[in-house]
């Protein structure tokens, strides 16, 4: 599918749980060695993401397979 959505001269971004093993798949490694694409990591709680019950701050990571550059500050 992304390779598609790059056809059409389109941004691709894949979100995964940090430590996920879909970033060790062929097609994912080809797309990682792409020119341009890179990694965004970062954590639910960077966006407001709070546990419904204790209240407590969620420290969730998270990685971004991207090359849209209006991703790069996060």
């Amino acid at each position: 599918m992304s390779m598609y959505v790059l056809t059409l001269n389109l941004f691709v971004s894949i979100e995964t749980p940090e430590g996920s093993k879909l970033y060790q798949w062929p097609k994912f490694v080809k797309l990682k060695q792409m020119n341009g694409f890179f990694f965004v990591d970062m954590d639910l709680c960077m966006f407001g993401s709070f546990h419904s019950v204790t209240g407590q701050r969620v420290k969730k990571g998270l990685r971004l397979l991207t090359h849209a550059p209006c991703l790069m500050p996060l």
